[in-house]
């Protein structure tokens, strides 16, 4: 009698293959899903988005602006970028800050579109370049800053356009969606169909060899961890890192190139947190290296 535990070669091979099959197995769509802050603030971003909180207070800018906490959430998706933040601290002061910032950029944004409501405040800004529309949105509520960026190769993209008229904001007499025009079929918006998954998402990963036709734009560079014990032991230095920044719009490998040795964890952390638009060329998403540095100060 057969044990009821043998396994033939054929029942092997059978069901390894039907592993093989299920693993390699690549999603042909992706739902949308609602990202929320509070009760006041919500925006529709495509599932598979990544995401990370910075908690540790610090001080930026010339007028050194206090930021209490930051969240992070990120897609690349068919081609198309999205970032949401929220940060915390003083608000108005990082909001003029950044304003300023991005109309002094080269090529700087322009604002298109400023909204006042039950004090709340939104600011749209807009930039083109030779392969890139770039799209921001600055809400300032209570004590809470929130930036939408989408980036895409024209201003017609459907899933940024998705991505901003998704945004709800309720600061408690009524909930408003300032991105759409009156008369819109809500219903496409807050439920809208799942986006299929095109064959850009389908990348290489491996470096190319020569330049790219637009190298990769870094959207946000986490802050590097320093601890107690190294800033009581007064070590300080510059750390460069080679990082791979992938086609998919992730960082894949991060290397060790010249500095203080011993600070190198916490600066290899940071650039695996970076957040960034793929670099491009011949029309499609590659991956490319770049040298990162990461400064250690005690003041």
């Amino acid at each position: 009698m057969r044990s009821p535990l043998h396994i033939s070669a054929s029942m092997l091979v059978a069901f390894v293959a039907a592993v093989s099959v299920q693993a390699f197995q690549r999603d042909t769509t992706a739902r949308w899903q609602k990202i929320t802050s509070g009760a006041e603030f919500s925006v529709m971003m495509p599932a598979g988005s990544n995401g990370y909180v910075d908690d540790r207070e610090y001080t930026t800018g010339t007028d050194r602006i206090r930021v209490s906490k930051r969240t992070f959430y990120y897609r690349n998706i068919n081609g198309a970028v999205l970032l949401s933040e929220v940060i915390e601290g003083d608000v108005k002061a990082y909001q003029k800050e950044m304003m300023s910032r991005l109309h002094t950029a080269s090529p700087g944004y322009d604002l298109v579109k400023t909204q006042t409501f039950d004090k709340v405040s939104v600011h749209i800004l807009t930039k083109k370049s030779e392969r890139l529309f770039s799209i921001q949105q600055l809400v300032l509520f209570k004590d809470r800053l929130y930036i939408l960026q989408g980036h895409a190769a024209d201003e017609n993209n459907p899933i940024v356009a998705q991505y901003f008229r998704s945004l709800t904001i309720d600061p408690g007499k009524k909930a408003i969606m300032p991105n759409i025009s009156t008369g819109k079929d809500l219903k496409s918006i807050v439920d809208p169909p799942d986006i299929v998954l095109s064959d850009a998402n389908s990348v290489d990963l491996n470096p190319i060899s020569g330049k790219a036709d637009r190298d990769a734009i870094i959207l946000h560079r986490a802050r590097p961890r320093f601890s107690d014990a190294f800033r009581r032991a007064g070590t300080t230095g510059t750390i460069v890192l080679n990082v791979l920044f992938s086609a998919a719009g992730k960082v894949e490998k991060v290397e060790y190139r010249s500095g203080v040795f011993a600070l190198s964890d916490g600066a290899t952390e940071a650039a695996r947190n970076i957040l960034f638009i793929p670099a491009e060329k011949d029309g499609r998403p590659v991956s490319v290296w770049k040298q990162v540095s990461y400064t250690y100060s005690i003041y």
